[in-house]
């Protein structure tokens, strides 16, 4: 049965289909390797306001290159990563993002990646994409491999802290950014430190520290 809304799911090993939730203020609490090879995401969270928390043992990952590993559907959303989440065989021009989170129009949705956090596999795809015109904010301690797509969103607040890898420049509207930032260090895919790609000069998008 789909749980209630403001429950608490803890998913384990071994999965054999994808998990899909529906429930409002429901935390998905992630321990252990869950790993797939699915056209659909390996979670889904269609509910407002979800929390997904995996932590330092536990992981999201599928093998489908035309997949994401997570998507989180709802108006707003919390992701909290202390472990990874990737999508195994996702190449240069999928379409598919290895994370994916709605922010509604005038919502909030967050994601923080802690220190031992890893979003993405290879460098080629996309590791984050934002869908939804609303505002989203990431706040990375660990390392993201891959593109972060915040395009669609309203408002994007980068916080790149400490010694944290992001393998690309944010993709956001010139506008998008506000009063947010890219801090600590920045990194291009290729390992130099530094901005480049489409926006790479567009400091009132992305700022270095």
């Amino acid at each position: 049965a789909n749980p209630t809304s403001g429950t608490t799911v803890i998913c384990v090993p071994p999965i054999t289909q994808p998990q899909s939730f529906a429930a409002q203020d429901l935390t998905v609490d992630v321990r252990g390797a869950l790993e797939l090879d699915n056209a659909n995401p390996v979670i889904r969270t269609t509910g407002s306001n979800a929390l997904v928390t995996v932590g330092a043992s536990g992981a999201i990952v599928n093998r489908n290159a035309a997949s994401s590993a997570l998507v989180m559907d709802g108006e707003t959303n919390r992701l909290v990563n202390g472990g990874t989440i990737a999508s195994r065989n996702a190449s240069s021009g999928s379409s598919a993002a290895t994370v994916e989170i709605r922010s509604a129009n005038g919502k909030t949705s967050s994601i923080r990646n802690l220190a031992a956090g890893v979003i993405g596999e290879d460098s080629a795809e996309s590791a984050i994409r934002s869908v939804g015109g609303g505002i989203v904010t990431l706040e990375n301690a660990g390392t993201i491999r891959g593109g972060i797509d915040f395009a669609t969103a309203e408002q994007a607040v980068i916080t790149n802290v400490g010694n944290a890898d992001l393998g690309r420049v944010p993709q956001v509207h010139r506008d998008a950014m506000g009063p947010g930032h890219a801090g600590g260090n920045l990194h291009r895919a290729d390992g130099l430190g530094g901005a480049h790609g489409p926006h790479g000069d567009h400091h009132g998008a992305v700022e270095g520290a």
